[in-house]
């Protein structure tokens, strides 16, 4: 059976965007880092802030892990083929 094989930059690309997409999962499924009452953000108690600030983070990580798995990085639209 023929077998495709990556080449090292397309696996370390891969690798680092498993990395980062696992990152704000694991960051928001690790309650001791935001379980306390402290510090306040606008009035806001950390938990709100923490959990809306890793919302807007996680935006940001997609799209760079977006840019790291895309296969013609020179193209700006993979859809339009």
């Amino acid at each position: 059976m023929w077998r495709r094989t990556m080449a090292g930059s397309e696996k370390a690309r891969r690798i680092a965007a498993g990395v980062l997409l696992a990152t704000p999962v694991l960051a928001l499924l690790w309650p001791p880092l935001y379980a306390r009452d402290g510090p306040n953000l606008l009035g806001l108690p950390y938990f709100y802030w923490y959990q809306f600030a890793w919302a807007v983070l996680s935006v940001a990580v997609m799209a760079v892990s977006h840019r790291l798995l895309r296969r013609h990085p020179h193209d700006r639209f993979d859809d339009e083929r």
